[in-house]
């Protein structure tokens, strides 16, 4: 008898396969098993059970199973949705229990775990028909009377009967449900069952002679049974072949196997676990005389496809075919009539919800229809998926039938787009089975040798989706549920449209899903036929029926055909048969029956039989709406206005805004917000005013301050907003309505066509009739109701209005040019004050470049539960509106129209060889190609070769420069020479007498490395030069003319500035882009969806798919409703029935990237033709790249830092005349774009023509459009202007900011008495020129002088006090760590000095106007001083500097020292440098504080751009260091508190994400409570590959940039680390999840990352002496253990014996740290001492490295050694005091370690764990259970042994930050904790 596991609750028959590992690397050449099997599902365990326990020859036979899964106890599977996603298999969780295959035909769904199916499936044993063995199965098992009785042994084996008796839902003690009794109603007399399963209907014990419990009929089966009824494999025949002596090992997963010579095979395995594989990739080869593959259909067939690359004979022609999904399907009847309570609902008790099994009855039509059907439950976790998905094809169903119902006003209570709960309890769920001909074949997805990748079998099967059976299926049930009430729709993912709307989708068909594939592996009589025979062994060769008698198949694999019913039963009696005839031929005696003993228990995990917390996240919407009002004010004349309403809404539970769930969505404008940027307000403006501001370029900060002081009126407003509310209507109305604009917007195109085209769709008749009905539901009317009032008018109005109530509405309805997002967007007035009657201008719309400006979204969630909970909740509120989208707006989602024309064989985008000149004439182009080194993109990838290819229109003889062209990208040299634009720009400036160049570089569209996802910094460093130079050589002069288009300009202006250009170019002009570009709000929009969605979505992405998918098809129709401007509705959906627009579909996936990139209406009809040629491919990596742009209206290099837009470098390398042309309703870039450029060039002296807007004209449309004849005229004009030469002056004002990252503050004693600052520049500004200190005086809200809070600042005075810091860190990365001069050392410091903080300031050499216009200056002339050499001369100034104001120049300064002395580098820092530093700090600090709370910025979302925000504020380090601290703690101790894991945020999260540092924040302001004097962040501060949630940034740079800009720009986060030190350790999120070293020594990809991390690290969150490990902090000393970086690599064998979780020298200097330094001491580390995790206890918990299951540890107790030499060092020296903290679990813990020795007592350690500061996922997070709570454990040191006796608690489940406080208590000292729910624990420590 085996050992059973019951102490670790991890495991009970099973045992790790590095058990096994070990065992084989240390006897590689003996045979390990008689038999080895490999798979634990039906076949497995039968093989198992069946072999164990044998004799052979006298001897027992050995037998191991090897299972890829690993055990699931009772209480370890997922109990609702927030669980789940741990559970779903993948790439990085292999060992998930839920493995779906994903294909283009069929969707498998497969089990991975020791049980194999059993633990998922519904248990039903049924028998096939006599008539399924008649065909394609092997003689002997062609009568199934012959050997039907394995299937009836098998039943009693698995329990599905009891004594001969069918086991059934009838015998529960509680009764059947009533899904039963629903389907039961349904079926024909006759043909229903109850189904006979394998779950316990009472107490009772099983065949395995386990204790299985009455089954609490939950419905989660599918998801796994908590409860222990389940009757699975791993509790009967599993347990039976351990009991027998057969070894399971979990966690295996075999790769192939080959032949061992004559002693049997070798089977290759490697961990399952992605961790363990990583760090022990190896396979093990395992010898085995005899192997029984029982891996599943999909799993056997892999292994035996790898085997045969491997060399295998075998009859590989039939491997993989003869594949069956058994004719699964899946069908809901969805709101019967009646309840039928089959969808678990995870917020009631599991064992109240009496659903049942997952299937209960049975309804047997193979005899007549060929079907056999079983009613589903659906599990708790799945129960929003069910709901959303089927309620939404509840809808697309429902448009075909009409509504004849007469609409009331008001919400429905029976809103037929809600899924009110009751809805769902009525509905059901079937799964039909059926023949389906077995036609399918089982491929490979990926390198069969590869050794990190595996489960990549995937089925194939062309055309499966359009066998007939499948439709008879549905046809079948159809019948049976005629009279339900409800209505029955089949899979969706298979069939999205009823069976008389497929037409509209060409009847495409998308995926199936199977959960019981078979074949792959089929037996036969002969290799020709199959690959088995009739017992399961391989064939040899296709030519013979020889065998491999040692190499066996028995699984799902071996089934030849579909069996149309459930397959278990089958599986398990060819099983038995073959099993049992194997053990004879090998002749295997079996054993004695041995007496049953008492029945066995199993450990249970945890107990689940408890509701989830029910609560509803709560969400607010803030919204700005603006427009032009015709208004009469009091006492004024009629005048329109802008009018701007700004509301924020109460926060309200997103339960109550989904209409259906008993609530009423009206929601409650918040009158009370401390921030007047959000506050709900109403402002008006002149017209004139707010245009001019439209089109200025202001940083979005101040431009809201602008608007502010140009309202004539504002006032608070409040009120209420009904969302989306029913209008009275009825459907003769609707059908009207809906029908006429129907037929106008498409409908006579839609007729015509299907005349023309032949469709394939129905008739005239049956078309008229789905007309009526969509149009009696797109006729109804939904409103968004607005109700305001306007309150008390603000001071200093110049208008008043006469009243004070505002209604209005946005109308969501189908109707003329309609569009549903700019319904949505758009508000309609019907009464406001002073509103003419008449007026036509009463629209208002969203203004989306508001919540960019006040850094927002318009919808975030503002309290949760989870964060899986939540997005469960926005599915269920955004199913919703896309219900009601379909059903109002289904004709608005139209495809594209079929493009009748031939379709070209190729299409060009390269210039052309001949170009068209007006009049007719044509010249022939000559082609040069530039060849250029391969080189490797930025964006990824490998080395490329390209070219620039150089399209030359010679003009003979002529005298102008050479006039060369740059394209954007996306696009070609079309843009400038295509054959459908004439005159197009190269024919007509040839005709100006240019010779013209067009370039095509590597991102060209006609170039075949469009592709590939180069970063604009290389086009602009290597194509553009290249070009410009063989273009130069060239002309007349030497230099060239330019024209540059969009992303073309960007590429030419890096060229210019890093000084590739210099002397080449004579004039540059620019179309919509420059060195300088303000995208579009839709664009800034755009950009970060792109961003969020480029790991999700294909790199190359195809404007023009060639052959449209089914997903194509859906993708264009989504698209086709984006919201144009309505005038362009009619050029895109003409009124003519025979116009077409095909390249709409080109249009819509170009601007879904990029926003709006022309005009339609300036297009030509010939232009469009030829869209694909202007247009095309692209990487979406290079695309989203330009969100680096957005954030600084500036272009940036691809990390995303300026390191060219400068003063600088304008005035060194731009000494050439530049003019811009650019489009009034450009979509892409906007118009302010020529005011920044007109800035910024005006301010480096460079002369920059004025530029040209043109009115009308869009992006793309200005250079290939009507407008493009405006264009071409006014670059023709200044090309041959005479322009003189010279430039003007450059400016020299300086401007100061706080930083945008930092102040973050901490102390490294003792290297420096000094506080030490790290602070980050913005990326938008070049060059940081120094950091500004300053000690100064805080008075409430004010900045003062410490001397005299009253006098004002004054340069004087500022020169005398600032201390100037310059580096080369922060010059050359805008980054830098230094120490703060002590407060007695600042300039200026004596008695009167009464500071209390110190301001930090970054000084740049940018003009104040540019980056904050409040502080626009007109600078004096300077006075004269002497002329001393500039820093080119005396080389770079770089340390401390303050003036020496008398005699006029700088001084070094020594922040700690005693001495201040002139030096060269102190002349090199300018004197009158300085002094405009200190005259833009004085500017800033004449500002006004904003009179803006902070608290609306604290909790508002990430702002989408990198501006700064002027805030002086946040640069105030209020913190002052003491002098001398003392050496030993103090008696009145200290606080501080202890934070971990900041999961990042997604789009609508961050007001939750981080709440943590906000309540440390009030914490400091607080006046009771434990208010911290410093922080401690034990890892996980940020994650760098944050694979649980919406974005991981996958690039090498921004993996370990992106994450950390985001948390320390973020408010609270600024806010703590300012105030208070905080000291940090790094865990693994910050390198890579779960990192540590994979060989010894270790990969060098491996190594990178861990390199690239901990230098992120080091620069982001420590100061000047990163290695510091030690610190004291009012007298308590903290040793700093990185338990991360100095890891040795881990495996089975020495790799664990000599296993150190740091270096030796480190743990020498903390044991002697331990030894003296005065208690208490605190050790922190990332990983939690103790206690120890269940997995790493299993089957061993010694504290030892013998314990292999250590290896599965990420903690101190994965390094047994480490753990037990601390522990040992600590007890022999009777160290006392010692306090551990860590924090990378997510979930807090406290627990005593007692070190006793045999005498008793001998000192006692806690260990603390904080909880996460933001974990909002369960499944990401630990689980309670996981971790043991009370154990002894033995650990030896200097010869003696003591014992550890470890007690820990749970403090309740929360996030955020754990607050300490340690003092002094009457017995001794006490450690006060304080979690963060409130709650204090109290320890003696």
């Amino acid at each position: 008898m085996s050992d059973l596991d019951t102490e670790s609750k991890t495991a009970w028959i099973s045992q790790g396969f590095e058990r096994l590992v070990d065992r084989v690397r240390k006897a590689p050449a003996s045979v390990h098993f008689d038999v080895l099997i490999i798979g634990s599902g039906y076949g497995g365990a039968i093989a198992a059970s069946t072999f164990a326990g044998r004799t052979h020859e006298g001897r027992p036979i050995s037998v191991g199973v090897l299972e890829r899964g690993r055990e699931y106890l009772p209480g370890s599977f997922p109990t609702g949705l927030g669980e789940l996603p741990r559970h779903i298999r993948g790439d990085n969780n292999k060992e998930g229990l839920i493995d779906i295959r994903r294909g283009a035909e069929v969707v498998a769904v497969v089990a991975n775990g020791i049980g194999g199916g059993s633990l998922i499936n519904a248990g039903v044993m049924e028998t096939p028909l006599p008539s399924v063995f008649h065909k394609g199965w092997p003689a002997a098992l062609n009568d199934l009377s012959v050997w039907k009785s394995y299937f009836d042994r098998a039943r009693d084996l698995l329990g599905s009967t009891i004594m001969g008796a069918p086991n059934t839902i009838a015998n529960h003690v509680d009764g059947v449900p009533q899904k039963f009794r629903s389907m039961r109603a349904i079926a024909p007399d006759g043909t229903f069952r109850p189904a006979s399963i394998t779950v316990a209907m009472s107490d009772t014990t099983n065949s395995g002679n386990v204790r299985l419990n009455k089954c609490l009929r939950c419905g989660d089966c599918a998801t796994g049974c908590n409860g222990g009824a389940k009757n699975s494999l791993d509790v009967n025949l599993l347990v039976s072949a351990n009991e027998y002596g057969a070894e399971i090992f979990s966690g295996a997963t075999v790769l192939s196997l080959a032949r061992d010579g004559d002693a049997g095979w070798l089977v290759r395995g490697v961990h399952t676990n992605a961790k363990l594989r990583k760090r022990d990739a190896d396979p093990v080869a395992i010898r085995a005389r005899k192997v029984v593959l029982a891996a599943g259909t999909l799993g056997s067939s892999e292994i035996l496809m790898r085997s045969r690359g491997a060399g295998l004979q075998l009859a590989d022609r039939n491997l993989g075919r003869g594949c069956s999904t058994n004719g699964d399907m899946l069908v809901a009847d969805y709101a019967t009539a009646a309840d039928v309570n089959t969808v678990a609902n995870e917020t009631i008790k599991p064992s109240a919800r009496a659903i049942g099994p997952t299937t209960t009855g049975v309804i047997d039509l193979r005899a007549s229809k060929g079907v056999m059907i079983e009613e589903m439950s659906v599990p708790a976790a799945l129960r929003i998926a069910f709901a959303e998905v089927f309620a939404t094809l509840n809808t697309l169903h429902g448009l075909a039938r009409h509504d004849g119902t007469r609409h009331r006003p008001g919400f429905p209570n029976d809103d037929p787009y809600a899924v009110p709960a009751a809805r769902i309890g009525r509905s059901a769920l079937y799964a039909v089975m059926a023949y389906d001909g077995a036609a399918g074949r089982i491929e490979l997805d990926g390198d069969p040798n590869a050794v990190d990748r595996d489960g990549i079998a995937r089925i194939r099967w062309d055309k499966l989706q359009s066998l007939p059976i499948f439709d008879r299926q549905v046809e079948a049930l159809a019948a049976l549920t005629k009279d339900t009430g409800g209505r029955l729709i089949p899979n969706p993912v298979w069939k999205l449209l009823p069976a008389d709307l497929t037409w509209l989708l060409k009847d495409q068909r998308g995926p199936l899903a199977t959960f019981h594939p078979l074949g792959g592996c089929a037996m036969a009589d002969t290799g020709a036929d199959g690959v088995v025979d009739h017992l399961g062994r391989v064939f040899t060769s296709a030519d013979s029926d020889a065998v491999h008698d040692d190499l066996v198949v028995l699984d799902g694999s071996i089934v030849p055909t579909a069996l149309a019913t459930n397959p278990a039963l089958t599986i398990a009696a060819i099983a038995l048969r073959a099993a049992e005839a194997l053990a004879e031929e090998w002749n295997y005696v079996a054993a004695e029956v041995r007496s049953i003993g008492a029945p066995l228990v199993r450990p249970v995990f945890r107990n689940t039989d408890a509701a989830a917390r029910a609560q509803s996240s709560e969400v607010e919407i803030i919204e700005r709406l603006v427009g032009p009002i015709s208004l009469t004010p009091v006492g004024g004349v009629e005048e329109t206005r802008i009018v701007e309403l700004t509301m924020r809404f109460t926060p309200t539970s997103l339960l109550q805004l989904t209409q259906g769930n008993g609530g009423h969505p009206i929601i409650r404008v918040a009158t009370e917000v401390p921030d007047r940027a959000t506050r709900s307000q109403i402002r008006i403006f002149p017209r004139d005013v707010w245009e001019t501001l439209e089109t200025t370029w202001l940083p979005l900060h101040v431009k809201e301050r602008r608007l502010d002081a140009a309202a004539e009126f504002s006032a608070p407003i409040f009120g209420s907003m009904r969302i989306l509310e029913r209008q009275q209507s009825s459907m003769p109305g609707r059908v009207w309505r809906a029908g006429r604009a129907w037929l106008l917007n498409r409908g006579l195109r839609d007729g015509y066509q299907a005349l023309a085209d032949g469709d394939d769709g129905p008739g005239l008749w049956s078309r008229l009739k789905s007309a009526f009905a969509i149009a009696s539901h797109a006729g109804e009317i939904r409103t968004l109701g607005y109700d305001l009032t306007i309150g008390p008018q603000d001071v200093g109005g110049k208008i008043a209005l006469a009243g004070n109530r505002i209604v209005g509405v946005k109308t969501f309805t189908y109707e003329r040019r309609c569009n549903p997002w700019r319904q949505l967007m758009e508000m309609t007035l019907d009464t406001f004050p002073g509103l003419s009657p008449g007026s036509g201008e009463r629209v208002l719309k969203l203004d989306v470049g508001y919540l960019a400006r006040i850094g927002v979204p318009l919808f975030r969630v503002v309290s949760q539960r989870d964060g899986v909970n939540t997005i469960g909740e926005l599915l269920t509120f955004l199913g919703f509106a896309t219900r009601l989208l379909l059903g109002l707006h289904l004709w608005s989602f139209r495809a594209p129209d079929r493009d009748k024309r031939p379709r070209q064989a190729t299409v060009n985008r390269l210039p052309p060889t001949t170009l068209k000149l007006p009049g007719g004439a044509s010249i022939t182009a000559e082609l040069h190609r530039i060849a250029l080194a391969p080189e490797r993109p930025d964006g990824g990838g490998s080395d490329v070769s390209g070219e620039v290819r150089l399209t030359r229109y010679r003009h003979p003889n002529s005298k102008k420069r050479p006039l060369i062209m740059f394209h954007g990208y996306g696009a070609s040299g079309t843009t400038f020479a295509h054959h459908a634009v004439n005159p197009n720009f190269a024919s007509h400036f040839w005709c100006t007498g240019r010779d013209i160049w067009i370039a095509d570089l590597r991102t060209s569209a006609g170039q075949p490395t469009a592709t590939e996802a180069w970063s604009f910094d290389q086009i602009g460093n290597v194509d553009v030069p290249a070009a410009l130079k063989a273009v130069a050589a060239t002309s007349p002069d030497g230099t060239v003319d330019v024209i540059a288009h969009c992303m073309g300009a960007v590429v030419f202006s890096i060229a210019v500035l890093n000084g590739h250009a210099t002397g080449l170019v004579n004039r540059a002009a620019f179309t919509q882009v420059g060195p300088l570009v303000v995208f579009a709000p839709a664009n800034i929009f755009r950009g970060y969806v792109v961003r969020y969605l480029i790991d999700f979505l294909p790199d190359t992405y195809s404007f023009d798919p060639r052959e449209p998918t089914l997903v194509d098809d859906l993708l264009d129709r989504l698209l086709s409703s984006l919201p144009y401007p309505v005038e362009e509705f009619d050029v895109e959906n003409p009124l003519w029935p025979a116009k077409r627009t095909p390249w709409t579909r080109t249009r819509h996936r170009m601007d879904a990237l990029c926003g709006r990139h022309f005009d339609v209406r300036n297009m030509e009809p010939e232009t469009l033709r030829y869209i694909d040629e202007h247009f095309g491919p692209s990487s979406l990596s290079t695309v989203s790249s330009r969100l680096h742009f957005v954030r600084s209206s500036t272009m940036t290099d691809f990390r995303g830092r300026n390191g060219l837009v400068s003063r600088q470098t304008l005035s060194k390398h731009w000494s050439f005349p530049t003019f811009s042309v650019h489009g009034g309703e450009n979509g892409l870039s906007h118009v302010s774009t020529v005011d920044r450029m007109r800035e910024i060039f005006g301010d480096a002296g460079r002369l920059y023509m004025p530029p040209f807007v043109i009115p009308g004209a869009g992006h793309q449309d200005a250079l290939v459009g009507t407008t493009r004849h405006a264009t071409l005229q006014r670059i023709q004009q200044f090309l041959d202007a005479d322009i003189p030469a010279g430039a003007v002056k450059a400016d020299s004002e300086k401007v100061v900011y706080p930083p945008w990252i930092g102040p973050i503050i901490t102390e490294e004693r003792p290297k420096t008495p000094a506080l030490v600052i790290r602070l980050g520049s913005a990326p938008s500004h070049r060059v940081t020129e120094a950091a500004l200190l300053l000690r100064i005086r805080v008075v409430g809200d004010r900045i003062c002088r410490p001397d005299d809070p009253t006098q004002p600042w004054d340069t004087g005075y500022l020169l005398e006090h600032l201390v100037a810091y310059a580096s080369k860190a922060l010059e050359d990365d805008g980054w830098d760590a230094f120490e703060v001069p002590l407060p007695a050392r600042m300039p200026g410091h004596g008695t009167a000095d009464r500071g209390d903080a110190l301001l930090v300031l970054l000084a740049y050499d940018e003009d104040a106007a540019l980056a904050a216009p409040e502080l626009e200056h007109e600078e004096p002339p300077s006075p004269l001083e002497r002329v001393v050499p500039g820093p080119a001369a005396l080389g770079p100034a770089y340390g401390y500097f303050i003036a020496d104001t008398g005699q006029r120049r700088m001084r070094r300064f020594d922040p700690t020292g005693a001495s201040n002395a002139a030096s060269a580098q102190a002349v090199a820092f300018a004197y009158s440098r300085f002094e405009k530093m200190a005259a833009a700090v004085e500017r800033a600090l004449a500002l006004p504080s904003p009179s803006a709370g902070r608290q609306g910025f604290i909790q508002s979302a990430r702002s989408p751009v990198v501006e700064q925000d002027f805030d002086l504020r946040d640069g105030i380090v209020p913190y002052v260091p003491p002098a001398f601290p003392p050496l030993e703690p103090t008696p009145n101790g200290t606080n501080f508190t202890l934070s971990s894991c900041q999961y990042p945020v997604g789009f609508l999260d961050e007001a939750v994400a981080y709440r943590g540092y906000g309540r440390i924040a009030e914490r400091l302001e607080a006046r009771s409570g434990i208010k911290p004097r410093f922080a401690l962040f034990v890892g996980g501060q940020i994650h760098v590959d944050p694979t649980a949630g919406l974005y991981d940034p996958t690039t090498r740079d921004d993996r370990y940039r992106l994450p950390y800009e985001a948390w320390l720009t973020q408010g609270s986060v600024r806010d703590v680390l300012r105030q208070i030190p905080s000291f940090m350790l790094l865990d693994d999120q910050e390198i890579d999840d779960h990192w540590e070293p994979v060989s010894d020594p270790d990969d060098d990809d491996n190594a990178g990352t861990a390199m690239r991390g901990i230098e992120a690290y080091r620069r982001y969150q420590r100061g000047k002496h990163s290695k510091l490990d030690m610190f004291d902090f009012d007298g308590f000393h903290f040793f700093m253990l990185d338990t991360r970086t100095q890891r040795t690599h881990r495996k089975v064998g020495d790799g664990l014996k000599v296993a150190a979780m740091f270096a030796p020298a480190m743990m020498d200097s903390l044991k002697q740290w331990l030894l003296l330094a005065p208690g208490p001491k605190f050790v922190v580390s990332p990983a939690m001492l103790l206690p120890r995790h269940r997995r790493a206890t299993q089957r061993d918990r010694s504290l030892s490295w013998t314990n292999l299951s250590a290896l599965h540890s990420d903690g101190w107790d994965g390094y047994p050694n480490t753990l037990g030499e601390v522990l040992g060092y600590i007890a022999e020296n009777r160290i006392e005091h010692v306090v551990f903290l860590s924090g990378n679990e997510r979930r807090a813990c406290v627990a005593t370690v007692d070190l006793l020795d045999e005498d008793g007592s001998v000192t006692r350690v806690h260990s603390i764990h904080t909880a996460a500061m933001f974990a909002p996922y369960p499944f990401a997070n630990g689980l309670d259970e996981e971790i043991v709570e009370s154990e002894t454990i033995e650990v030896r040191s200097g010869g003696r042994t003591y014992r550890c006796a470890v007690n820990a608690t749970r403090p309740a489940p929360g996030d955020g930050a754990m607050f300490l406080r340690v003092r002094r208590g009457e017995t001794g000292w006490e450690l006060d904790c304080e979690f963060g729910d409130g709650a204090v624990q109290t320890l003696a420590i």
